[in-house]
Formats: structure tokens, C-alpha cells, sequence
């Protein structure tokens, strides 16, 4: 079954079933949520895009919602943000931004980028220098929230 689709002007035909459904609807509650301005449905506005997941795959759409979201200092948007940057996924590599908001997302608690961080330091990426301590920093810090690989990296 197809389900006509219409978000901001362009219209998408989505493959659906009963869950394809649940995740059309929900992206359109997203987006008008998003539209209004909330920070944590803009980030699930840009993964809907860039996954493709209620929402057609759409790369650049994804990128601008990242920034949305991350311009509200949303943390896990701004993780995802660095993540795209740093693999060049819906944008052109970017280590040194992705570094930056990789440290804005660690120093804000967020595990995942803490481990991250952590692993920049140990390897010595783009203007980090290596530097195993600060990285064992990092390590434990993203270890003391439950995080598995941080804590298989100080044991």
C-alpha cells in the first residue's frame, strides 16, 4: 500500500504498511512541532530525513534540521551533527567542526561524545594531539555513565 505524503511543499510516495504508517504520522507531528520552533523534534525532523524513516531520504533537509537543533543547544543533535561531519555523511567531512561540537556535546555530558572525544585524544585526530591522559579523562567519564566501550577502554 502507498501513502501520499506532503511535507513543505514536496510530495513523497512512501512505501507503507501499518508501521510505515506510525512513521509517516509521526514525522508529521514532528514537523509541525519543529516548524514551531521545538528543539527535540527538530532533531527527530533531521534523523527522519536522514534515515529515510516517515520522511523521504533527504541529506541536505537532514543537515538543516541538525542545525536547528543544535543552534537550541540540543546535545544528542549536536553528537549527531559531529558524527555526520566527522564520516561525511549528508555533508563533506569536517574534522575540525566535527570536533568542536564532539567537545560542546562531551562537556555537556552526553556519553557517546565523551567516548568519542575520548577516542580522539588517544589517536591524536585532526588538531588534537595525542594525548593518553586526556583521553583516559574522557574514558572514564563517559565509563561513569554506563557507556560499555568507554569502560573496556580503562580496564
Amino acid at each position: 500500500q502507498k501513502l501520499e505524503m506532503e511535507a513543505k511543499g514536496d510530495k513523497s510516495l512512501i512505501e507503507t504498511g501499518e508501521q510505515g504508517r506510525k512513521e509517516v504520522e509521526a514525522f508529521e507531528a514532528n514537523l509541525k512541532k519543529a516548524n514551531a520552533g521545538d528543539a527535540e523534534a527538530q532533531h527527530k525532523v533531521a534523523i527522519a530525513y536522514h534515515h529515510g524513516t516517515g520522511a523521504p531520504n533527504d541529506e541536505p533537509k537532514a543537515m538543516e534540521w541538525y542545525k536547528k537543533a543544535v543552534a537550541q543547544n540540543h546535545i544528542e543533535a549536536t553528537y549527531d551533527l559531529a558524527s555526520c561531519y566527522l564520516i561525511g555523511q549528508c555533508t563533506k567531512p569536517d574534522i575540525e567542526e566535527a570536533l568542536k561540537l564532539m567537545d560542546k556535546a562531551a562537556k555537556a555530558g552526553y556519553s557517546n561524545a565523551q567516548f568519542e572525544l575520548g577516542t580522539f585524544y588517544n589517536e591524536g585526530i585532526g588538531s588534537i594531539k595525542q594525548d593518553k591522559e586526556e583521553a583516559a579523562k574522557w574514558f572514564k567519564k563517559a565509563a561513569s555513565k554506563g557507556h560499555i566501550r568507554a569502560k573496556e577502554m580503562i580496564a
